[in-house]
């Protein structure tokens, strides 16, 4: 019977995370997750079969946090909430941040973001104005404010915007997010009266 680890899987993870959180994953080694546990590396390797598992496990702790924050109140609009999450996180844990959408695990990220995905489109389609949509316009919906949002984070991240409020944000977030919103209604309305054309078109073609 092998003997039983003195560790708990939830200290490495954490030990690993708080590295992650200040240092990114690059420089993170076993021997210093053995040093802060004050044993051998070989309580990690007992519930992790190698760095990559581990990685798993700190992407997941991550993306708790990210979602978490994704999810503060700070209006009564979720999705404006939601965009603005983003680009916090990404000023208060830029390795964090960093370490999430390094293109190396981008495999690993990827799973939780489908989950997560599904969760928050169930979360908008009771949306005041995106309950007008139907659930493909939604997601086409959510997946452009998605994009603008890190396009925005990142402009801020690399400098190139360097003095905006929390207000200044949310304000662009805001507008964009009533262009797109305009945008989709007359999308819409388009393709309704496309279609319609398109039945009385056929009806007189049968006639």
């Amino acid at each position: 019977m092998p003997p039983k680890t003195k560790f708990k899987k939830e200290n490495i993870v954490s030990i690993a995370f708080d590295y992650v959180r200040r240092h990114g994953w690059d420089t993170l080694t076993t021997r210093y997750i053995a040093l802060k546990l004050g044993s051998t590396t070989r309580p990690i390797y007992s519930h992790f079969s190698s760095m990559t598992e581990l990685k798993t496990a700190v992407m997941e702790k991550v993306l708790h946090l990210y979602h978490d924050h994704q999810f503060t109140p700070r209006s009564d609009d979720i999705f404006l909430n939601m965009g603005f999450g983003i680009v916090s996180f990404a000023q208060k844990e830029p390795e964090l941040f960093k370490f999430m959408h390094d293109a190396q695990n981008m495999q690993i990220k990827k799973k939780y973001d489908e989950d997560f995905f599904l969760k928050t489109m169930e979360k908008l389609k009771d949306h005041p104005r995106l309950k007008e949509f139907d659930e493909n316009i939604r997601k086409e919906f959510m997946f452009t404010m998605y994009v603008f949002t890190m396009g925005i984070t990142t402009l801020i991240e690399s400098g190139w915007i360097d003095n905006w409020s929390e207000d200044d944000i949310i304000s662009v977030l805001h507008s964009t997010g009533l262009t797109q919103y305009y945008g989709y209604l007359e999308k819409c309305k388009i393709a309704q009266e496309t279609s319609s054309i398109d039945e009385l078109e056929s009806i007189y073609k049968k006639k």
